[in-house]
């Protein structure tokens, strides 16, 4: 017969073990929220750009838009980046005197590039080459085209995003020709 000291320790064994799986389920849970949003993401940008590795543009906010976006002076280019079949390249020309950035997010939701029209002082250019850490990397950096920077990161695809600052809706129009120049294709592409 148990005594009542071996009924609570079986108690609360049974608390502990159960307080554990659910424990451990809530923290697989939450490591994986940041992967289902990013391949609810790349399902978005490549159904909306046509692929992978093809650059899609954001569209205009309509004026039946309830709510028009999070920032509603920025226009942005996106692309879903496979380095499956290699290196990425992420190419166009700046605005002059106006914010532009390239944020690269991997999917487990990093952000391990991150650049802005600042940091390339007034190149009038941008022009990545996206490449995965390690051998395929090294080979880029091997026969680097001539002005451009090597992006690496530890994943084989990522959500690319170039967000391009509006003043005001009369500078739309070359702000769209500025940013509809920009490119997002694999490397080896002819």
């Amino acid at each position: 017969m148990l005594t009542i000291r071996q009924t609570v320790l079986a108690a609360g064994l049974s608390v502990v073990v159960a307080s554990a799986g659910i424990s451990a389920g809530f923290l697989q849970r939450i490591h994986a929220i940041p992967y289902e949003e990013m391949d609810r993401m790349r399902a978005i940008m490549t159904t909306m750009a046509g692929g992978a590795n093809t650059t899609g543009y954001s569209p205009d906010p309509a004026p039946s838009t309830r709510v028009v976006r999070n920032n509603p002076d920025t226009r942005t280019v996106y692309c879903w980046a496979d380095l499956s079949g290699g290196p990425v390249r992420i190419s166009g020309p700046l605005p002059v005197d106006d914010y532009w950035s390239i944020s690269v997010y991997t999917p487990d939701s990093l952000n391990p590039v991150v650049v802005s029209d600042r940091e390339l002082g007034g190149a009038g250019r941008f022009d990545f080459i996206l490449a995965a850490a390690g051998e395929q990397a090294e080979a880029v950096a091997a026969q680097l085209p001539d002005g451009a920077q090597l992006a690496q990161i530890n994943a084989s695809e990522a959500a690319v995003l170039l967000r391009y600052f509006l003043p005001t809706k009369a500078d739309q129009p070359a702000l769209d020709a500025i940013r509809r120049a920009a490119r997002c294709a694999s490397l080896n592409a002819r």
